[in-house]
Protein backbone atom coordinates (compact mmCIF):
# COMPACT_ATOMS: atom_id res chain seq x y z
CA UNK A 1 0.00 0.00 0.00
CA UNK A 2 2.69 2.38 1.10
CA UNK A 3 4.53 1.56 -2.12
CA UNK A 4 1.85 1.93 -4.09
CA UNK A 5 1.08 5.49 -3.10
CA UNK A 6 4.60 6.83 -3.30
CA UNK A 7 4.56 5.24 -6.99
CA UNK A 8 1.24 7.09 -7.97
CA UNK A 9 2.62 10.32 -6.47
CA UNK A 10 5.89 10.02 -8.30
CA UNK A 11 4.21 9.15 -11.20
CA UNK A 12 1.79 12.27 -11.08
CA UNK A 13 4.81 14.58 -10.49
CA UNK A 14 6.90 13.01 -13.73
CA UNK A 15 4.02 13.57 -16.07
CA UNK A 16 3.93 17.48 -14.72
CA UNK A 17 7.66 17.64 -15.06
CA UNK A 18 8.06 16.15 -18.06
CA UNK A 19 4.24 17.25 -19.52
CA UNK A 20 6.24 21.09 -18.95
CA UNK A 21 9.19 20.55 -20.98
CA UNK A 22 8.17 20.54 -24.56
CA UNK A 23 5.37 23.49 -24.12
CA UNK A 24 8.04 25.63 -22.57
CA UNK A 25 9.78 25.13 -25.86
CA UNK A 26 6.66 25.33 -28.18
CA UNK A 27 5.22 28.32 -26.03
CA UNK A 28 8.66 30.09 -26.33
CA UNK A 29 8.73 29.65 -30.37
CA UNK A 30 5.38 30.80 -30.56
CA UNK A 31 5.99 34.25 -28.45
CA UNK A 32 8.94 34.84 -31.13
CA UNK A 33 11.95 33.68 -28.93
CA UNK A 34 15.55 33.16 -30.64
CA UNK A 35 16.62 30.02 -31.21
CA UNK A 36 19.38 30.70 -28.42
CA UNK A 37 16.64 31.79 -26.11
CA UNK A 38 14.80 28.73 -26.16
CA UNK A 39 18.37 26.91 -25.75
CA UNK A 40 18.74 29.14 -22.58
CA UNK A 41 15.08 28.02 -21.38
CA UNK A 42 16.09 24.35 -21.96
CA UNK A 43 18.95 24.50 -20.04
CA UNK A 44 17.91 26.73 -17.31
CA UNK A 45 16.03 23.52 -15.60
CA UNK A 46 19.38 21.56 -14.84
CA UNK A 47 20.74 25.07 -13.50
CA UNK A 48 19.62 24.94 -9.79
CA UNK A 49 19.66 21.28 -8.64
CA UNK A 50 23.22 21.51 -10.65
CA UNK A 51 23.51 23.95 -7.25
CA UNK A 52 21.56 22.87 -4.78
CA UNK A 53 21.17 19.30 -4.94
CA UNK A 54 23.47 18.66 -2.05
CA UNK A 55 22.02 21.43 0.17
CA UNK A 56 18.52 20.33 -0.80
CA UNK A 57 19.80 16.39 0.46
CA UNK A 58 20.89 17.90 3.63
CA UNK A 59 17.68 20.03 4.19
CA UNK A 60 16.21 16.39 3.30
CA UNK A 61 17.99 15.13 6.06
CA UNK A 62 17.13 17.98 8.64
CA UNK A 63 12.96 18.23 7.54
CA UNK A 64 11.90 14.82 6.63
CA UNK A 65 10.66 13.67 3.63
CA UNK A 66 6.95 14.65 3.57
CA UNK A 67 7.86 18.53 4.27
CA UNK A 68 10.26 18.44 1.69
CA UNK A 69 7.98 16.90 -0.90
CA UNK A 70 4.85 19.11 0.08
CA UNK A 71 7.23 22.26 -0.65
CA UNK A 72 8.33 20.79 -3.70
CA UNK A 73 5.07 20.26 -5.04
CA UNK A 74 4.05 24.03 -3.74
CA UNK A 75 7.20 25.01 -5.78
CA UNK A 76 5.72 23.05 -8.57
CA UNK A 77 2.29 24.97 -8.43
CA UNK A 78 3.95 28.38 -8.61
CA UNK A 79 6.52 27.31 -11.38
CA UNK A 80 3.61 26.44 -13.86
CA UNK A 81 1.64 29.37 -12.41
CA UNK A 82 3.61 31.92 -13.91
CA UNK A 83 2.89 31.57 -17.31
CA UNK A 84 -0.73 31.49 -16.83
CA UNK A 85 -0.72 34.79 -15.31
CA UNK A 86 2.23 36.29 -17.31
CA UNK A 87 2.70 34.91 -20.68
CA UNK A 88 6.39 36.13 -21.72
CA UNK A 89 9.37 34.84 -22.23
CA UNK A 90 10.82 35.53 -18.64
CA UNK A 91 7.67 33.65 -17.24
CA UNK A 92 8.60 30.67 -18.49
CA UNK A 93 12.41 30.94 -17.41
CA UNK A 94 11.04 31.49 -14.18
CA UNK A 95 9.01 27.88 -14.65
CA UNK A 96 12.39 26.33 -15.84
CA UNK A 97 14.22 27.60 -13.01
CA UNK A 98 11.52 27.20 -10.04
CA UNK A 99 10.86 23.66 -11.67
CA UNK A 100 13.99 22.24 -11.28
CA UNK A 101 14.62 22.98 -7.82
CA UNK A 102 11.40 21.80 -6.83
CA UNK A 103 11.40 19.02 -8.13
CA UNK A 104 14.41 17.93 -7.20
CA UNK A 105 13.01 18.21 -3.69
CA UNK A 106 10.18 15.93 -4.63
CA UNK A 107 12.35 13.06 -6.50
CA UNK A 108 15.09 13.46 -3.16
CA UNK A 109 12.61 12.63 -0.91
CA UNK A 110 10.49 9.94 -2.63
CA UNK A 111 13.58 8.00 -3.67
CA UNK A 112 15.16 7.91 -0.62
CA UNK A 113 11.84 7.09 1.43
CA UNK A 114 10.84 4.24 -1.31
CA UNK A 115 14.68 2.81 -0.71
CA UNK A 116 13.62 2.81 2.80
CA UNK A 117 10.53 0.99 2.82
CA UNK A 118 10.61 -2.72 3.85
CA UNK A 119 11.83 -5.23 0.95
CA UNK A 120 14.31 -5.58 -1.34
CA UNK A 121 15.98 -2.27 -2.45
CA UNK A 122 16.92 -2.75 -5.75
CA UNK A 123 13.51 -3.91 -6.49
CA UNK A 124 11.88 -1.08 -4.91
CA UNK A 125 14.09 1.39 -6.68
CA UNK A 126 13.54 -0.29 -9.80
CA UNK A 127 9.75 -0.28 -9.55
CA UNK A 128 10.57 3.71 -8.68
CA UNK A 129 12.59 4.30 -11.64
CA UNK A 130 10.00 1.88 -14.34
CA UNK A 131 7.19 4.52 -12.82
CA UNK A 132 9.32 8.04 -13.55
CA UNK A 133 9.83 6.21 -17.34
CA UNK A 134 5.72 5.80 -17.73
CA UNK A 135 5.46 9.41 -16.74
CA UNK A 136 7.83 10.80 -18.96
CA UNK A 137 6.09 9.07 -21.85
CA UNK A 138 2.75 9.92 -20.58
CA UNK A 139 3.87 13.72 -19.99
CA UNK A 140 4.55 15.37 -23.19
CA UNK A 141 1.94 13.13 -25.11
CA UNK A 142 -0.76 14.47 -22.89
CA UNK A 143 0.61 18.26 -22.57
CA UNK A 144 1.17 18.57 -26.47
CA UNK A 145 -2.40 16.95 -27.36
CA UNK A 146 -3.69 19.36 -24.29
CA UNK A 147 -1.81 22.38 -26.00
CA UNK A 148 -2.54 21.96 -29.46
CA UNK A 149 -5.89 22.15 -29.12
CA UNK A 150 -6.72 24.60 -26.11
CA UNK A 151 -3.71 26.38 -25.80
CA UNK A 152 -1.34 26.84 -23.02
CA UNK A 153 -3.46 28.20 -19.99
CA UNK A 154 -5.44 25.06 -20.11
CA UNK A 155 -2.28 23.06 -20.32
CA UNK A 156 -0.85 24.47 -17.22
CA UNK A 157 -3.83 24.61 -15.88
CA UNK A 158 -4.22 21.02 -15.88
CA UNK A 159 -0.76 20.43 -14.25
CA UNK A 160 -2.14 22.40 -11.31
CA UNK A 161 -4.51 20.44 -10.87
CA UNK A 162 -2.60 17.05 -10.92
CA UNK A 163 -0.14 18.84 -8.72
CA UNK A 164 -3.11 19.78 -6.30
CA UNK A 165 -3.79 16.22 -6.18
CA UNK A 166 -0.47 15.39 -5.32
CA UNK A 167 -0.68 18.26 -2.46
CA UNK A 168 -3.86 16.76 -1.17
CA UNK A 169 -2.44 13.22 -0.66
CA UNK A 170 1.06 14.09 0.73
CA UNK A 171 -0.92 16.17 3.04
CA UNK A 172 -3.37 13.79 4.41
CA UNK A 173 -0.65 10.84 4.54
CA UNK A 174 -0.55 9.50 8.30
CA UNK A 175 3.44 9.90 9.43
CA UNK A 176 3.48 6.06 9.83
CA UNK A 177 3.58 5.96 5.72
CA UNK A 178 6.50 7.99 5.82
CA UNK A 179 9.55 5.73 6.39
CA UNK A 180 12.22 6.39 8.71
CA UNK A 181 15.49 7.88 7.12
CA UNK A 182 18.58 6.44 7.52
CA UNK A 183 21.57 8.92 8.66
CA UNK A 184 23.38 10.18 5.51
CA UNK A 185 27.30 8.53 5.95
CA UNK A 186 29.56 11.90 6.90
CA UNK A 187 30.80 13.17 3.57
CA UNK A 188 32.80 15.94 2.72
CA UNK A 189 30.07 17.79 1.14
CA UNK A 190 29.98 21.88 2.04
CA UNK A 191 29.85 22.60 -1.26
CA UNK A 192 29.11 21.08 -4.72
CA UNK A 193 32.03 22.10 -6.02
CA UNK A 194 34.10 20.03 -3.48
CA UNK A 195 33.03 16.86 -4.83
CA UNK A 196 35.32 17.45 -7.91
CA UNK A 197 38.04 16.89 -5.47
CA UNK A 198 36.54 13.05 -5.22
CA UNK A 199 39.33 11.99 -7.99
CA UNK A 200 36.83 8.76 -7.89
CA UNK A 201 34.03 10.72 -9.10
Amino acid sequence: MQLAIFLGIHLLVTIVLNGSKPIVSLYADSLGSSVAEIGILVSAYAFLPMLLAIKIGKILDKIGAKRLTLYGAIGMVISVSAPILFPSYYALLFTQLVMGCSVICCLISMQKTVGNLDGNRDKLIASFTLMGSVGEFIGPMKSSFIYELFGVKYTFGISILVLLIVIFIVIFLPKSFWAKLEESKAVDTNSTFSLLKNKTL
